[in-house]
């Protein structure tokens, strides 16, 4: 407590009334992806109200208000819930007493940590070599290990499914620091295509949250003079083809296929020597437009995911030995002609991008195999109708991207279209003089580490 004392000449000398000095001091800690930071202040004497204020960039101060950012800004705590474009802010508070006096903290700025996990280990074309079953990842600022588990690791082969330590595909991993080895239990599949996604899930070793990324690599293939043999014509395929795919569908190692044309979708099981043997029974409508699969249910199978002649999307569960059961129909209408399936939120879960009768769809997966239905096509190409697509992250930001080719339904132009992921499944158009296409694929054909594109042409050059 403080007063003051004043002394008259020949007068009296008289004492104010005490009065308080109160103190303020402001504190955060850094933070990391998808986490909020918490603003506290300390006061001394007893604050009656409070006043948060910003500064975009070091300059002058703005009142805040309750938003989509920001909440607490009239108490003691302030949360702020920003990223990486907040890193210049500054946050201070005004503080008002029963004394009717006010002052302001001290400023503090947002402390961001922005950091993701990225492949190591892999060749410049991003590939592991042919029989090798290791691969990994490095995370500046090393890894917290509690938090590397099947919730925070999501590895898919695009042939043999989901991967992880729960389902024996994985073993421990090994963690140095900020490196992680992973192995296989098995090697993948010779030239199979692998997709890995690190969630926000994981922790760096200080507790902060990695930003979510997802990259793809292909396991390599045994030498040889690339020359193909004499064409086998598959047994009990009736009518013309509309669709096909290809992955282990009874978990024994063999690549086996789906392939859909007028009685239906057949299953081809491999004997083990390459030869293809249709089931007896069919599954599925006829004419599908496109069959994509993947493990996106709970089940330990490889699921398919269809493209009806109707214009609907239909999951099939997979029993793990090549019996498929209708789990859920999306019945948008929207005409899916071309699907691509992988993680496009980086949550973990496969979801799906489909080229449709005109524009796009993105079908997000809901964690139990089932999708969340758009409402509409986004980003419409014109007189235009899917009829490839693939993913890939063409821009190396840690998220996949789309790459789709549209026939004209007037004429016999076509078009080439990059669609560039903003790492939630919302896609932009950037596209600057590709050459148009029936058909296209990915792949880094000069070992520099950057995906290129092939593109081919019914009418026209490849």
């Amino acid at each position: 407590m403080y007063r003051a004392r004043l002394q008259f000449n020949g007068g009296p000398e008289l004492a104010s009334d005490g009065a308080r000095y109160d103190s303020i001091s402001l504190a955060t800690s850094p933070v990391g992806y998808g986490t909020a930071a918490v603003f506290t202040t300390t006061a001394s004497g007893a604050p009656t109200g409070h006043s948060w204020e910003y500064t975009p960039d070091g300059g002058n101060f703005w009142s805040l208000g309750n938003d989509a950012h920001h909440s607490g800004v009239t108490t003691g705590t302030l949360t702020v819930a920003g990223d990486s474009t907040f890193v210049n802010r500054g946050y201070r508070v005004k503080v008002t007493f029963a004394s009717g006096a006010s002052a302001f903290s001290n400023t503090v700025g947002y402390n961001y940590a922005e950091f993701t996990a990225a492949p190591a280990g892999l060749t410049g074309a991003g590939t592991i070599a042919y029989g090798d079953t290791a691969f990994g990842f490095e995370l500046p600022g090393g890894v917290l290990a509690s938090s590397l588990n099947d919730g925070s690791l999501h590895i898919d082969g695009y042939w043999s499914g989901s991967k992880s330590i729960a389902n024996g595909g994985l073993l421990a991993p090994f963690i140095s620091g900020g490196s992680v080895q992973l192995h296989f239990a098995l090697a993948p599949h010779a030239g199979e295509k692998i997709s890995v996604t690190t969630t926000a899930a994981l922790r760096r070793a200080d507790g902060l949250a990695a930003r979510p990324s997802t990259w793809q690599f292909r396991n390599g293939v045994r030498s040889g003079a690339g020359v193909f043999g004499p064409a086998s014509p598959l047994a009990g395929a009736t009518g013309p083809v509309t669709a096909q795919a290809l992955a282990d569908l009874d978990g024994d190692g063999d690549i086996d296929a789906l392939v859909g044309g007028a009685s239906g979708i057949v299953i081809y099981l491999n004997d083990g020597r390459g030869n293809l043997v249709p089931q007896a029974v069919p599954f599925g409508a006829a004419n599908p437009a496109a069959i994509a699969l993947a493990s996106v249910s709970a089940t330990s199978g490889t699921d398919a995911i269809v493209a009806t002649a109707a214009g609907d999307l239909q999951v099939w569960s997979n029993s793990g030995s090549g019996v498929f059961t209708l789990t859920s129909t999306v019945t948008t209408r929207l005409h899916p002609r071309a699907l691509a399936v992988d993680d496009l939120d980086s949550d973990g879960h496969l979801d799906i991008f489909a080229a449709c009768a005109s524009g796009n769809a993105v079908y997000l997966n809901d964690g139990s195999g089932h999708f969340i239905a758009p409402s509409t096509t986004f980003a419409a190409v014109g007189a235009y109708a899917g009829a490839s697509v693939v993913l890939g992250d063409v821009n190396n930001d840690g998220t996949l991207d789309a790459l789709a080719a549209y026939r004209s339904t007037s004429d016999s132009s076509t078009r080439t279209v990059v669609w560039l992921n903003r790492g939630n499944g919302v896609f932009d158009e950037k596209s600057a003089g590709l050459p148009g296409a029936d058909r296209v694929e990915i792949a880094d054909l000069t070992g520099d580490g950057q995906l290129d594109l092939v593109t081919t042409r019914e009418l026209g050059p490849t």
